[in-house]
C-alpha cells in the first residue's frame, strides 16, 4: 500500500514536471515580441567568417552541425528567415539563434554548420528545442554539456573530465573517452552515453532516465523521484548506488557494491560481486 502511494506521487510529480517544461519551453519559442516571419519554402545560404570560440550555445530551434575544418562557418535558411539567423561570438561563446526581434516563424528550418577541427570545445549548450550534433570527435581538457527545454544534444568526446547534464525533456547521446565523467537528469530529461573512464557519475531525479554502457573502473549512482538508471551493459569493479522514493536502478558489478534502497524504490545487479546492501521503507535490492 505504501509502495503503490510512493509510485502514484511519483506520477503526479512527474506530471507536474512534464507541465513545467511545457510552459518553459512555450514562452521561450512564442513569447517573443516584434516581427512574425512567414517562409517561402526556399532554402538560401550564407557563409560568415569563423570568429574566436571556446564554447557554443544553440537556441531557438535552430539546428546546428559540427563539422571538420573548413574556413567558413555555413547557415542554410529559408531565405525569408536567412537575415535573421544570428550567429556570433560573446566572449568566446558562440551563440546561434534568431533575433530576439522575431516573435514567430512558420515552418523553422535553420541549419548552422560549424568547423570544428581541432579546436579545444570547453562547453556546448542547446536549448529551447536547438540542436547539436557532429559525427566528429570533441578533445578538450575539460568539457560541460547542457541540454534543457526539449533540446537535443548528439556528441562524441575525448576529454579529461566530461559532465552532461539534461533538464525539461531534454536528450543527449553522447560517446565519451576520458578520466572521469558525470552524468545529471532531471525533470523527464533523458541521457544515453556509450563511456570509458575511470570513474564514473550519474544522478536521475523527476521521471528522467540515464542510460550507460562501456566501463568505468568506479561508479556511483543515485536516483530518486521515480528516475531511473540504467547501467546495466556498463562494466564497473567498484560501485555505490543509491535509490529512492519510486525510482530504479541496474547496475553491472564485478568487485565491491554497496546498494542502499528506500520508499519504493528498487536495485538490480548482476556481476561476481561482494554485496553490502542497505534495505528500508519498501526497497528492494535483488539480483539479476
Amino acid at each position: 500500500m505504501k509502495r503503490n502511494l510512493l509510485i502514484t506521487l511519483s506520477l503526479i510529480a512527474l506530471f507536474a514536471v512534464c507541465a513545467i517544461c511545457a510552459v518553459t519551453l512555450l514562452r521561450s519559442i512564442t513569447a517573443w515580441s516584434g516581427k512574425v516571419v512567414r517562409t517561402s519554402g526556399q532554402l538560401s545560404t550564407k557563409c560568415i567568417p569563423i570568429p574566436d570560440f571556446e564554447a557554443i550555445h544553440a537556441s531557438r530551434a535552430v539546428k546546428v552541425v559540427l563539422a571538420e575544418e573548413a574556413p567558413q562557418i555555413c547557415i542554410e535558411a529559408d531565405d525569408k528567415l536567412l537575415e535573421w539567423v544570428i550567429v556570433e561570438s560573446d566572449d568566446g561563446e558562440l551563440e546561434i539563434s534568431i533575433d530576439p526581434k522575431i516573435k514567430s516563424i512558420k515552418q523553422m528550418n535553420v541549419t548552422v554548420t560549424v568547423p570544428v577541427g581541432n579546436r579545444e570545445i570547453r562547453s556546448l549548450r542547446a536549448s529551447s528545442a536547438a540542436r547539436i550534433e557532429g559525427d566528429i570527435t570533441l578533445q578538450s581538457p575539460e568539457l560541460k554539456i547542457d541540454a534543457s527545454s526539449s533540446a537535443r544534444i548528439r556528441a562524441s568526446v575525448q576529454s579529461g573530465s566530461c559532465s552532461a547534464e539534461a533538464s525539461c525533456n531534454a536528450h543527449i547521446d553522447l560517446t565519451a573517452t576520458g578520466t572521469e565523467c558525470r552524468f545529471n537528469a532531471s525533470s523527464a530529461a533523458r541521457i544515453t552515453a556509450a563511456i570509458e573512464a575511470e570513474s564514473c557519475e550519474a544522478s536521475v531525479s523527476s521521471a528522467s532516465k540515464i542510460r550507460l554502457s562501456g566501463s568505468a573502473e568506479r561508479f556511483t549512482a543515485q536516483a530518486g523521484s521515480a528516475g531511473k538508471i540504467d547501467a546495466e551493459k556498463l562494466a564497473t569493479t567498484r560501485a555505490s548506488v543509491h535509490a529512492s522514493s519510486g525510482s530504479g536502478i541496474n547496475v553491472t558489478c564485478s568487485g565491491e557494491l554497496r546498494a542502499e534502497a528506500s520508499s519504493g524504490s528498487s536495485i538490480r545487479y548482476g556481476g561476481d560481486c561482494r554485496l553490502e546492501a542497505t534495505k528500508s521503507s519498501g526497497g528492494s535490492i535483488r539480483k539479476n
